[in-house]
């Protein structure tokens, strides 16, 4: 199969005249403005006819391009008999037939699904192409509009004709307009062309003007599979001439893309005949990004696709929450509000450039003096006192020493060189001041005192050993709102490095510590540390020389708080989701997914008739040899009712899964079972990580040969291959767990850990629900969904790894999941990032990788159901967004009206300590709250970002009882989510409710 490289094919692009390649589209164009190919409608139809016939909700089914559903559905097809084979030519025309007989209301059919849809950016490329005359026929099976109004989006006054069935007679017209011609027809006008019988008399006049055409010029040919005999046999029209498509034929398959046996004959005909052998494959990621491509390639300048990202950035409204009550409880921060901080700084040329070698020598020069200096522009820029300068620079100053204003652009800058300094003026005090001593990790900014160590009997109550030395110790975090700098302060711990312990051995130390430290103990915490930190002032200050940060006296806060805090004046509590376990009826909800479970079944049961067979989950297994009696012995137990013993305010006896699920859990149960693979352990202990890698990847892909016979794969890990989990070290950075996943992910194949420590816990109900729930949800199950669900919206999280590559050169992969309001549909995505840029150690997008891989998953959305609707995109990660990124992201989403990006950040150093009111006379309590702050908890921090408690204390009936607290866990108290909005609306509507803060 002949192919050319797309960059070859670009460069060819730009050299060939104005007319010499027209653009032939098929369904596969359209995917990305929400339309579905005739492969997508094919299942469509299935569906439809498979759950009237077995009285089920089409819902059960809505991924069809999940294996499984397809298979279900197939099988009913192919028992049934009187249907094409799957695959077949005659699939979509016999499908469609069947489920609506009559033409007039495949025509309506037909208009539903593509009235109301927006040109994607390929369409106005391919518009601004078609504009400048680079391309003047456009030939399409489609019956939509999104070629003209991509067309007219470009250049509303664009003069062209539109040719179509009901008016093929100006193909004889004398003039020199481009053309768009639709070989199928046009939805609102013409008698639609779908059916075998109605697509054999595409009529000979278009037969010839094609191949007439055809004959002078050369043709791309894209998201067409050619599956139709109709349109096949007009290409098949074209080998009459001397010299088929002298310009060249050009067929653009995806990647991945299984290629018909009948076009690869075709285009190796055309190759023979065609006297310059130019026809060939493209292979291409997606339509927008090809006709994207095109048009940067020639160096068009269409404004309104230039603006497309200018008119998204001006879309970006501020969040508004309501402003509390008297009545609310109040809630302290641990963030202090600065009185001043310094606006300005001394500015200074000298040899220092900026390089790394620059940065270490400035380092050097300033080492334990009272100094903080960043390099920047060419410039070193410091705060201190002109006397050291001159001092500490005598043999590198170049010019007079000037003072600058700060730009406040740099105050939301995350990497800014002026927070640095900022850090480095808070440490230099605390160091020489305040006599602390740092913890030797510069990302955490952890300081400690050794004149504070923690006392016994909290060493005891954490069983720790007491002759362990742990001290008191707090993290630091500026941030700025409102351009209002913001000292945040975290309590924590340090153990002494002499102790000989490794980093988990520490890590399990500090968790024992800090998880049983609750509301009132941090609450105590931060107090030391004010007082500590004031010096028997009235408030902390930090200088050097002239420049300084001067702190309130208090924490701030949210509340009825005295005068003297920074109170935030947005905030609210959202009350607890609901959740829905039935398709139609109201009352099936409640806030407790595991009594939902119990009292209604999942959600997905209520799809089907109560008489319908449920299809057993089956499950395959990876174990070694020593360990399967173990691990089938913990999986069988799932089959039994189980007595929960921890968290009973919360957690309710384990019931058969059978009972809780309704369907049954098929456990391979010998050895000789094909669905079991054992390991032996003597083949496995003497390799190192990457060959035990390799190992499980052998395993893993036999059982991706069998991959449409099972639902979820078990990989049962024992203690005894702990040694395989990582290898993290300068050169090598190896995690085995996270890239089991990623390979499964590739490969679709649904993969659940169990390890030893599950296995062996105290509560094996609280086991067994989890266990049970993740395979269930993990086999396409449904457990429940919000009751608030908005169908025309969609979700994507986006994520980067970085490998290291030599020891310098790094690999970015990017990974993004897209999945829709309830959560279902969940598409997993795995791109490298082609050119990343790199902001200290993190990876960020270029436009084009940006664009790149929101393009692909749009496509895997409307795949999953070609009927989604979708009006709304929230885009979330856990770093800011560049404009580059914003730029890209817009660009690939164009059609869509409404996009939301957001920053995301699941681990920030805030935390809030909670009040707490007396129910009966209503004044706020000396003391806080014996409870951690409410999960649903929302504070504003400024316009465009807030606080977002996701895990808390739970006040609810469903759950603890009237007026009673639950906290899951237990453990600490709850770190909230910090949210960004870079861009983003959502539209007015006369809503007063307490959750505007999300408009």
């Amino acid at each position: 199969m002949k192919r050319i490289d797309i960059k070859e094919f670009l460069r060819s692009f730009t050299v060939r005249p104005n007319g010499a390649l027209n653009v032939f589209l098929g369904a596969g164009a359209s995917v990305q403005a929400g339309i579905p190919t005739a492969g997508m409608l094919i299942w469509q139809f299935k569906r439809m006819l498979y759950c009237q016939a077995n009285n089920i909700k089409e819902e059960k089914f809505k991924d069809l391009e999940s294996e499984r559903n397809q298979n279900t559905i197939q099988s009913y097809f192919d028992l049934k008999g009187g249907y094409p084979e799957r695959y077949s030519q005659e699939e979509y025309s016999a499908y469609f037939e069947h489920c609506f007989p009559k033409s007039i209301n495949r025509k309506y059919f037909m208009q539903k699904i593509v009235e109301g849809r927006n040109p994607s950016i390929g369409h106005k490329c391919l518009g601004a192409l078609f504009d400048c005359k680079k391309v003047n026929h456009i030939w399409t099976t489609n019956f939509d509009e999104l070629i003209e109004n991509g067309i007219k989006s470009v250049n509303n006054a664009s003069s062209f004709e539109v040719i179509s069935i009901d008016n093929q007679r100006q193909l004889a017209n004398l003039n020199n307009y481009p053309r768009v011609v639709k070989l199928h027809g046009d939805y609102r006008y013409d008698k639609l062309q779908n059916t075998v019988d109605e697509l054999q008399t595409l009529e000979k006049d278009l037969h010839k003007y094609f191949a007439d055409v055809q004959s002078k010029t050369g043709l791309i040919v894209i998201g067409y599979g050619g599956n139709d005999q109709s349109i096949m046999s007009a290409f098949e029209k074209t080998l009459e001439a001397d010299n088929p498509f002298p310009f060249g034929l050009y067929w653009c398959v995806r990647t991945g893309q299984k290629t018909n046996k009948k076009v690869i004959e075709f285009i190796e005909k055309v190759h023979q005949k065609n006297k310059e052998k130019l026809a060939a494959f493209i292979e291409i990621d997606s339509f927008d990004d090809f006709l994207y491509e095109l048009y940067k390639t020639n160096n068009l300048a269409n404004d309104h696709i230039e603006n497309i990202a200018k008119s998204r950035f001006e879309k970006r409204k501020a969040f508004t929450a309501p402003q509390i009550g008297t009545s609310f409880t109040p809630i302290k921060l641990n963030a202090i509000k600065a009185k001043t901080y310094p606006k300005s700084i001394y500015s200074f040329k000298t040899d220092l450039k900026g390089g790394k070698d620059d940065w270490d020598k400035l380092r050097e020069i300033i080492k334990d003096q009272p100094v903080s200096a960043a390099l920047t522009n060419e410039n070193t820029v410091a705060f201190a006192s002109v006397n050291d300068i001159k001092k500490l620079f005598s043999h590198t100053l170049k010019s007079e020493i000037t003072t600058v204003d700060i730009d406040d652009k740099l105050i939301y800058r995350q990497e800014s060189f002026y927070l640095g300094m900022l850090y480095d003026l808070i440490e230099h005090n605390l160091l020489k001041k305040f006599k602390l001593e740092k913890v030797p990790n510069n990302r955490l900014r952890k300081y400690y005192s050794k004149n504070y160590k923690l006392n016994t009997e909290e060493l005891q109550k954490s069983k720790i050993k007491t002759s362990l030395s742990v001290y008191e110790a707090f993290e630091i975090q500026i941030e700025f709102h409102n351009k209002e700098l913001f000292l945040i302060i975290l309590p924590s711990i340090h153990i002494d490095d002499k102790a000989g312990l490794s980093r988990f051995e520490k890590q399990e130390i500090a968790n024992k510590i800090i998880s049983k430290r609750w509301n009132r103990m941090v609450n105590n915490q931060l107090r030391f540390w004010l007082g500590l930190l004031k010096n028997d002032n009235t408030n902390i200050e930090f200088s050097i020389d002239s420049f300084k940060i001067d702190l309130e006296e208090k924490f701030s806060g949210v509340g009825s708080f005295t005068s003297s805090y920074y109170i935030f004046k947005g905030a609210f509590i959202s009350n607890e989701p609901k959740l829905s376990f039935h398709i139609s009826d109201s009352n099936y909800k409640t806030v407790h997914p595991l009594k939902g479970l119990k009292n209604f079944g999942p959600l997905d049961y209520s799809f089907e008739s109560k008489q319908t067979n449920q299809q057993a989950i089956k499950l395959g297994i990876i174990t070694p040899i020593s360990g399967m009696q173990r691990i089938l012995k913990h999986l069988n137990e799932l089959n039994n009712e189980i007595r929960a013993a921890t968290e009973k305010e919360y957690l309710t006896d384990y019931y058969p899964f059978s009972n809780i699920y309704k369907r049954y859990l098929d456990i391979p149960q010998n050895k000789d079972s094909k669905f079991l693979e054992l390991v032996n352990e003597a083949e496995v202990n003497k390799l190192n990580h990457l060959e035990f890698y390799d190992f499980l990847k052998r395993k893993i892909d036999y059982f991706y040969t069998i991959r449409g016979e099972f639902d979820v794969l078990v990989l049962y890990f024992p203690k005894g291959w702990t040694k395989f989990r990582e290898l993290k070290n300068d050169s090598v950075y190896f995690d085995l767990h996270d890239s089991i996943k990623l390979y499964c992910a590739k490969k679709n194949i649904k993969i659940q850990f169990v390890e030893d420590k599950s296995i062996d816990y105290l509560d094996p109900a609280k086991v067994k629900w989890w266990l049970s729930l993740g395979l269930y949800v993990k086999a396409n199950g449904l457990p429940w969904r919000n009751v608030v669900v908005n169908e025309s919206t969609a979700f994507v999280g986006l994520d980067f790894a970085v490998q290291r590559i030599n020891n310098s050169n790094k690999y970015v992969l990017g990974s993004s999941q897209i999945f829709d309001s309830s959560g279902q549909g969940l598409r997993f995505l795995l791109q490298p990032i082609e050119h990343p840029v790199f902001i200290g150690k993190n990876p960020f997008m270029s436009k084009e990788d940006a664009r790149r891989m929101i393009l692909k998953l749009k496509e895997a959305y409307f795949r999953i159901d070609g009927n989604s609707k979708l009006e709304k995109l929230v885009v979330h990660k856990v770093l800011h967004y560049t404009n580059d990124e914003m730029t890209g992201i817009s660009e690939a989403l164009e059609g869509i009206e409404n996009i939301e990006l957001l920053q995301i950040q699941k681990y920030s150093k805030w935390r809030a300590i909670r009040g707490d009111i007396d129910r009966y006379t209503g004044k706020v309590k000396t003391d806080p709250h014996n409870f951690p702050i409410q999960r649903g908890t929302v504070i504003q921090l400024d316009d465009f970002s807030f606080l977002l408690w996701t895990h808390g204390s739970v006040q609810e009936d469903d759950v603890a009882g009237r007026h009673m607290n639950y906290y899951q866990g237990k453990r600490g108290i709850p770190a909230p989510l910090l949210i960004r909005r870079f861009r983003g609306y959502r539209p007015n509507r006369n809503d007063s409710s307490r959750y505007s803060i999300f408009n």
